[in-house]
């Protein structure tokens, strides 16, 4: 009887044994779900970060175009305004030197 005392109690302690190491196996496996969580939640918010600052990027350079557009427009309506006013000083120079209409 003693004996058989004796096996169950080792028995119980070795069940015992095997569940602490399981719920330590478990605890460290949660540990390290819980920190590849997180590390994958940093290095997702690290992309939206890259993302975000190649899209202002991108923003920044399509408006860095669109001005040079409007600097080229503005430069080409100037250039046109010169023309025609270069072209109205001609017109009136000859208006002015033909000779006077002398009515019939």
């Amino acid at each position: 009887d003693e004996i058989q005392a004796k096996k169950e109690a080792l028995g119980a302690t070795a069940r015992t044994q095997r569940q602490d190491g399981r719920h330590q196996a478990i605890s460290f496996l949660k540990s390290q779900l819980e920190a590849d969580q997180e590390a994958l939640g940093t290095l997702q918010h690290g992309e939206k970060g890259e993302a975000e600052k190649a899209g202002q990027v991108v923003a920044g350079e399509r408006q860095a175009r669109e001005g040079e557009l409007a600097r080229l427009k503005e430069e080409r309506l100037e250039r046109k305004h010169q023309y025609l006013l270069a072209a109205l000083r001609k017109i009136r120079t000859k208006l002015h030197s033909l000779p006077a209409a002398h009515p019939a």
